[in-house]
């Protein structure tokens, strides 16, 4: 079963986020793998081996790592990443149009994952972002709605 490629549908994803600096805290996602008809649980864990800057601009960087522990797979695995605020893009999601930082997360491997981080608004999450890793192909997240917590 090593390095086998299984479908799976994405159900019920969380994510939680640090008040004080943005970043992910933990992921949870349930995953459905249609060829056995089993429900998997995962987290994702992210450890800050930096803080990400509190307030965002153009060529700031910071360093952290996720863990990635999937113990249904038997799959635990600790990947250090370097992030970039890379520039400035509009970006148009199912909740509107915003100007964001295009944020860029670089693996040691060279696997880059995106975050677009809205400039003018106050999110605990990006409003969009693209994973490249752990999955075969990419993983795209777009903000749909958003309530702030109390």
């Amino acid at each position: 079963m090593l390095n086998a490629v299984i479908p799976v549908e994405l159900h019920s994803a969380g994510i939680t986020r640090s008040k004080v600096t943005g970043g992910v805290v933990q992921e949870t996602f349930t995953l459905f793998v249609k060829s056995v008809g089993m429900t998997l649980n995962a987290t994702r864990d992210y450890a800050y081996t930096e803080e990400r800057p509190e307030t965002l601009s153009v060529g700031d960087t910071w360093a952290y790592t996720t863990i990635i522990d999937m113990p249904d797979f038997l799959v635990h695995i600790e990947v250090p990443w370097t992030a970039e605020v890379v520039g400035t893009e509009e970006v148009t999601v199912p909740a509107g149009t915003y100007n964001c930082y295009k944020v860029e997360a670089t693996a040691d491997d060279g696997t880059i994952n995106t975050y677009w981080w809205a400039v003018d608004e106050d999110f605990l999450c990006p409003v969009k972002w693209t994973y490249n890793y752990i999955f075969v192909g990419s993983e795209t997240k777009e903000l749909t709605s958003y309530t702030p917590a109390p």
